[in-house]
């Protein structure tokens, strides 16, 4: 990042302090320069970590909670009635560390309610 951005490294991708201003932060990709994963893009948030393993900016990193509100687009909680679109994962992502979020694959896809795929 400095190689970039030198002596701006502190004020790019500031996350954490748009989420503490208020600011409703949306994650997301470059697709289709960068694949379309949102667990990569909540990794990275979480762990700010550069190529070489070291952490970038550490006081802007988000927690598994944040980053994970920030990649469903303000959808609240599912509810008994819901036409919900959503994944079903073998693993709870809260409790994962950031690299491990990079990982992360559903066992199955619900489309308004409905089963719509089985992964395997």
């Amino acid at each position: 990042v400095g190689r970039v951005w030198p002596g701006l490294e502190g004020r790019t991708y500031a996350f954490a302090d748009m989420v503490a201003a208020g600011a409703l932060l949306q994650l997301g990709s470059d697709a289709p320069v960068a694949p379309l994963d949102p667990w990569l893009a909540m990794s990275a948030a979480v762990g700010r970590r550069t190529p070489d393993g070291s952490v970038w900016s550490p006081a802007q990193r988000l927690t598994a909670e944040e980053a994970l509100a920030a990649s469903v687009n303000g959808a609240g909680p599912v509810a008994v009635g819901s036409q919900a679109d959503l994944v079903l994962l073998a693993e709870d992502p809260l409790r994962l560390e950031a690299e491990e979020l990079a990982g992360v694959r559903p066992v199955a896809t619900v489309v308004a309610g409905a089963v719509a795929h089985l992964h395997g």
